[in-house]
């Protein structure tokens, strides 16, 4: 009988154990920009729509912050390929380029963000976009020109105009 009590309370401990610790799948996003260690909540994020262009569709991003009396602004203008028979804003990983390309892609040539008005632009990386209607993931791991980190993470809806 002590033999099936021992492994009664083992069993029961194992599936306790085992089932606490696998909840990670529903982990959400910080809402904020990193800006060279600076943690600034989102107060704001703006969705401009820009529609369809030359075989791209354009959405323009924006998120805002403020902590310790410093005003934080980050802008991405995002590129995305039309597809036949698709309309409409496709979401994606969006690379940093130059130029735009000559053939379809996801793709920004400009974002930049904004410390107490002064601008400074990024100058590499990618933003990764997923969602749909007014509810979006936005996360980004991008250079800017200054060698100071940026990192932004954002779930949920954006405003529109």
């Amino acid at each position: 009988m002590k033999k099936i009590t021992y492994l009664f309370i083992l069993a029961t401990s194992l599936i306790v154990s085992s089932c606490s610790s696998d909840d990670d799948s529903g982990a959400t996003l910080s809402n904020s920009m990193t800006y060279g260690g600076e943690e600034i909540s989102i107060s704001s994020a703006v969705i401009e729509d820009y529609g369809a262009d030359f075989g791209t569709y354009n959405y323009d991003f924006t998120f805002e912050g403020t902590t310790n009396d410093t005003n934080y602004t980050f802008y991405a203008e995002l590129f995305s390929p039309i597809i036949e028979g698709e309309t409409g804003f496709r979401t994606g990983t969006f690379n940093y380029t130059t130029s735009e390309p000559n053939e379809p892609a996801f793709f920004f040539t400009i974002a930049y963000i904004e410390v107490n008005n002064t601008k400074i632009n990024v100058d590499g990386g990618k933003i990764i976009v997923s969602g749909a209607g007014t509810n979006f993931t936005f996360t980004t791991d991008v250079a800017l020109a200054n060698d100071t980190s940026l990192n932004i993470s954002y779930s949920g809806e954006f405003q529109f105009q």
